[in-house]
């Protein structure tokens, strides 16, 4: 059975620069789109709690690693079978130039060792194009107007 990634203390990741303030959540801005994107198609997918894991407290971290929800988790499974054959699609949203975690790189590794496609992507069209591909589709219906203007690069 596989560990989960160490912790991002133990990591000695870096303070977030807007630490005690609202943070605007633009990347979950951009996993709604796609998830909407998905659902609108009939395909299966699963989003990841992860990204919210220390937010309320140690308590709420505790509970949510009880449930299987770790570090570095993908925010997007995408549960259909791939072109290639992949079991799925695990997909990272970034905006700018945010680079993925070490837990991040972590889980892509051993997903990716399970025959996972993994993507990271940072805008609707790049998403678009990946599952694209992912899937075999050339043709595939763009994204409607109402989150076009998702893409946040």
């Amino acid at each position: 059975m596989p560990m989960p990634p160490p912790s991002a203390r133990a990591l000695g990741r870096r303070e977030r620069s807007d630490k005690g303030k609202r943070h605007a959540l633009p990347e979950s801005h951009l996993q709604a789109a796609c998830v909407k994107y998905l659902l609108q198609r009939g395909l299966l997918c699963v989003g990841s709690a992860a990204g919210s894991l220390y937010a309320n407290g140690a308590r709420t971290a505790l509970a949510l690693r009880a449930r299987g929800v770790f570090p570095g988790q993908p925010d997007l499974l995408v549960l259909e079978r791939g072109a290639g054959g992949e079991p799925g699609l695990a997909v990272e949203f970034k905006i700018g130039t945010n680079p993925l975690s070490v837990e991040q790189r972590a889980w892509f590794q051993q997903a990716g060792g399970r025959g996972w496609h993994c993507a990271e992507v940072r805008s609707t069209s790049e998403f678009h194009r990946v599952l694209r591909d992912y899937l075999g589709r050339k043709e595939l219906p763009p994204f409607d107007a109402d989150v076009v203007d998702l893409d946040l690069e």
